[in-house]
């Protein structure tokens, strides 16, 4: 008895087996490039006016930095909210324009959006909250003292991925907010399996300088790089 699979089957089993290997591969490359630590020679800093924070879900992870100061003022960007509101911390992330805008919350995901964020389809937006004050330095908001070089960098690194209107001025995104204290403004770039929120914000760190890790589309070895600069600071400090 002839117990081959008829030609259809054999081709779905290939392209299963396809998907399977290509998630693994993912997987491992995320894995092994995530353990891969960036700018470990950086000198700590001991003292500093500059403090920022990667602040994160668990998921998901933003940058936090201060509102305004003598280096860089992003009110000078974000229009007329920015400077109306009692905030002296922003938090700025990247992601998928449709996945931001249409889950607010992780309840609310659906499969078709998600879909459409990792094909690279969908356009890119920056999200950000305006904060009271800074946040509290937890494991899911680790802290990290830089320098004014580092800042600037860090700023001029986030600054051209603002989609701008002719007076200069980021383009807000109408009626898409949360709530009062955030707002979205257009973006450049793609967002995709390999470009994901979370890459997005390694390279900004990394480009500055800061802590970072080769390549992750994922929130946790970002963490535990700056959880581990934090260690080797109090460590040279001793």
């Amino acid at each position: 008895m002839n117990r081959r699979l008829p030609r259809p089957a054999r081709l779905l089993l290939r392209a299963a087996c396809t998907l399977l290997a290509l998630a693994l591969l993912y997987l491992l490359a995320a894995a092994a490039l995530g353990c891969v630590r960036l700018n470990t020679a950086r000198p700590p800093v001991a003292e500093s006016r500059i403090t920022i924070y990667l602040l994160s879900n668990g998921l998901h992870t933003d940058i936090v930095m201060p509102l305004s100061n003598e280096w860089f003022d992003w009110r000078s960007l974000l229009g007329p909210q920015s400077a109306s509101l009692a905030a002296t911390h922003i938090a700025i992330g990247w992601g998928e324009r449709a996945f931001y805008l249409e889950t607010p919350t992780w309840a609310q995901a659906r499969a078709s959006t998600a879909l459409k964020a990792i094909s690279g389809l969908g356009r890119a937006t920056l999200h950000i909250t305006y904060l009271p004050h800074a946040p509290p330095a937890t494991a899911h908001s680790p802290a990290l003292p830089i320098t004014p070089a580092e800042y600037l960098k860090l700023a001029q690194g986030i600054r051209p991925y603002f989609q701008t209107a002719p007076n200069g001025l980021a383009r807000p995104i109408p009626a898409s907010a949360y709530g009062e204290t955030d707002a979205f403004y257009e973006a450049h770039g793609r967002y995709s399996l390999l470009s994901t929120c979370n890459t997005w914000t390694n390279a900004r760190l990394r480009q500055a300088g800061l802590p970072a890790v080769a390549w992750t589309p994922f929130a946790q070895p970002l963490l535990q790089a700056w959880r581990a600069a934090r260690a080797d600071a109090a460590t040279v400090n001793r």
